[in-house]
């Protein structure tokens, strides 16, 4: 099995259930280097459907997925049980047992009449007649759902086997529990990495091949080996205590530091809040009363310790079984979980398994209550670590401010008015049906690069350059802060530094043209100046590792953060270099690839990769720089998570082409939307409020 870059081995294969394995490839392609070409080669992972049986692999799902205990379930199922079906295996080829010699066909659909109801039109005979009929078989379970291989042919799942060396191609979603199993079967030290590569190049064939030898080409059987450079760690902003006046310039060493005797740079305050444990009881997966009581009072003093002002110790603690029934719970106990006389700054902790969208959508879409999510699991399992990494998000939903980047690079930013934007697109995996791609666009609005407001739209599908970025525009947020905060009125950016993220190679120019238009055709309908642009590209799904000599490396045997790659594997003509601006954590990682297609402000090479590398420090709710730039990191988030913008209805069900899903598609609830971080000054941070930006930057799994 292969797709357009990559091909698939059995010789390592991991099992996942439901039909699926994990199988070891090869990614290759060819690159344009300085003064030669480079074949890129790199092994990766893919998911295969596993040849067998039809009905055990819609009897494993249905287990898994529907509730359903044993084959007799699958009689009579819902539409709702049909639709789950459809997206999982529509479109999988299968063969037949009774005709074993044909070609497979693709599903169709399922179809939730069995094959004692399902007629044929020829003569008004049932399926499972025909097939005693003509096959003299005896069907065991004819009154399970069929499914359809085209419009007029309706087979028994029992007659069904899935085809080998078909690969999975449905998009997998951030929380699908198999991105875990993939993670760990892809997951190589940056030794065993190249080890694997270079012993699978007797795989790829490349001395065997008559297209090569006839082409007098040569592929070199050993890596390509340069030397490259190691920028400098910027410096992060904190508190040194509750009584400091001066802040601590923290150094990063090796891209992470520690918060500990450390404050936030601006703590919040939460005043009024409430827990509520969707799982209760006892037992694995649940999380008893007393148990939930310990972690808010291990919570609470992390969130002391960290510069956060807590006005009540004991927050209600309330069960709530059934997660269905979250969009009941103010309007059932309206002043015992939410006072109204509080609302801007309620905050809801909720404690789950795994139902974020439901929760998401009920506080900032329904309610307009800042909600924080932990997961079951990792609350049992508390440390005063875990509480800190929880209080970084709850202070960032209350209007604080965690830490703040600090060097040349931000001082040139806060120079002139100027804005730094990172964009991106998602796009509906191959079975999505018709659902629209998201786009999103992260502003920031003051002088550190710290402060960001994000905007979401939906638009036509698998479209790249996005339809609405002149009205996404957020030049008003900008002047707004830079009035509240600074007392500038009407302040214009003259500066706009744009990361833009998911853009291919073959794309460039165009996204390049017509979004650098948009945003000049914004400033124009805003009758204000012309701002210098930089417009860069930001990519991260290649396949291009760095591997370091053991003494350059840092403990994972990564390249260390910082690491900078602008010569020997950088395209012959085009402005772009390799940045690894993390430190490694698991495997071999990965460093951005960063391409600079225009270029107004006239920035050096030096200047353009301090820039990026200083905007990896300031992601908010992290203690270390992360692995692309931070605008990029919350458009990339924020696109994600899209799906809280609509009622948590089953994808697909009810929503047909793009007028209806933008019609379905909600905006932040106005107690939420229409409040901003910085109109009650910094003077009483005691009486600031939910913030906008932090709601939309928080946009985020948990």
């Amino acid at each position: 099995p292969h797709n357009a870059t990559s091909f698939f081995t059995n010789q390592e294969m991991k099992p996942l259930g439901a039909g699926l394995k994990l199988v070891r490839g090869y990614f290759q392609s060819v690159r344009p280097s300085l003064g030669r070409v480079l074949v890129n080669v790199d092994i990766t992972a893919g998911i295969l459907w596993t040849e067998g049986p039809l009905l055990d692999v819609v009897m494993t799902y249905a287990r898994n997925n529907m509730r359903k205990r044993d084959i007799h379930d699958l009689k009579n199922l819902s539409d709702f049980d049909v639709a789950a079906l459809n997206r999982y295996l529509k479109g999988v080829r299968v063969t037949t047992r009774h005709l074993p010699g044909l070609r497979g066909k693709e599903i169709f659909r399922f179809d939730a009449l069995g094959a004692d109801k399902i007629k044929l039109e020829e003569d008004g005979r049932t399926v499972e007649r025909y097939f005693l009929d003509m096959y003299n078989i005896k069907l065991q379970h004819p009154s399970i759902c069929c499914v359809w291989l085209s419009r007029r042919a309706a087979l028994p799942l029992e007659m069904c086997i899935i085809q080998a060396g078909q690969l999975y191609k449905r998009k997998l979603s951030r929380d699908d529990p198999i991105r875990s199993d993939i993670l760990a079967f892809s997951t190589r030290r940056p030794e065993q990495r190249i080890s694997t590569i270079v012993n699978g190049l007797g795989d790829l064939m490349y001395d065997s091949s008559d297209y090569m030898r006839r082409a007098g080409l040569r592929v070199a059987t050993q890596p390509v080996t340069f030397e490259a450079r190691k920028l400098e760690m910027a410096r992060v902003v904190y508190k040194s205590g509750p009584q400091a006046s001066q802040p601590f310039m923290h150094d990063v060493n090796g891209g992470a530091w520690n918060l500990r005797s450390r404050q936030f740079v601006q703590g919040a305050t939460l005043r009024t809040w409430a827990i509520i444990n969707l799982c209760p009881g006892g037992g694995r997966g649940a999380m008893a009363r007393p148990q939930v009581q310990q972690f808010v009072t291990m919570l609470v003093r992390s969130m002391r310790d960290c510069g956060m002002r807590v006005e009540m110790d004991q927050p209600e603690i309330h069960d709530l079984v059934n997660t269905g029934r979250i969009e009941e719970v103010r309007r059932e106990r309206p002043y015992s979980i939410v006072p109204d006389q509080a609302f801007r700054t309620a905050f809801i902790t909720f404690i789950d398994r795994i139902c974020s969208t439901r929760v998401k959508h009920w506080g900032d879409i329904v309610t307009g209550t800042a909600t924080q999510l932990l997961l079951v699991d990792k609350v049992v399992k508390a440390n005063p670590q875990y509480c800190a990494n929880v209080a970084m998000k709850m202070n960032l939903k209350l209007s604080g401010t965690n830490h703040l980047p600090a060097g040349e690079p931000i001082t040139f930013i806060g120079s002139a008015p100027c804005m730094v934007m990172g964009a991106d697109t998602s796009h509906p995996g191959p079975g999505d049906g018709d659902k629209p791609s998201i786009s999103a666009l992260a502003t920031s609005v003051d002088e550190h690069a710290t402060v960001y407001v994000t905007t979401v739209r939906v638009q036509e599908r698998r479209v790249e350059i996005i339809a609405d970025l002149q009205e996404m525009w957020a030049v008003s947020q900008f002047q707004k802060y830079q009035s509240a905060i600074h007392k500038r009125n009407n302040i214009a950016p003259q500066r706009i530094i744009f990361y833009r993220d998911g853009v291919s190679e073959g794309q460039f120019a165009e996204v390049c043209a017509t979004e650098v238009q948009a945003i000049r055709d914004a400033f124009i309908t805003m009758k204000l100046p012309q701002p210098k642009i930089t417009f860069m590209v930001v990519g991260k799904k290649h396949h291009v590792r760095f591997f370091p000599e053991r003494q350059n490396a840092d403990k994972t045997g990564n390249a260390p953060a910082g690491l900078v790659v602008d010569t020997d594997v950088a395209h012959p003509h085009e402005w772009d270099f390799y940045l690894q601006s993390h430190a490694g954590l698991l495997g071999t990682s990965r460093p951005m690839h960063v391409s600079v297609v225009a270029d107004d402000n006239r920035f050096t090479a030096d200047q353009i990769q301090e820039l990026t590398f200083a905007l990896t420090h300031n992601f908010p709710r992290a203690t270390r720089t992360v692995s692309i730039p931070t605008p990029v990191y919350h458009a990339d988030i924020a696109c994600g998570r899209a799906n809280i913008h609509f009622d948590p209805i089953p994808s697909g069900i009810g929503l047909t082409g793009l007028a209806a899903y933008k019609q379905a598609f909600k905006q932040v609830h106005p107690k939420l939307a229409t409040v901003s971080p910085f109109m009650q000054g910094q003077q009483n941070n005691a009486q600031q409020p939910l913030s906008e930006h932090v709601l939309d930057v928080a946009y985020e799994r948990n």
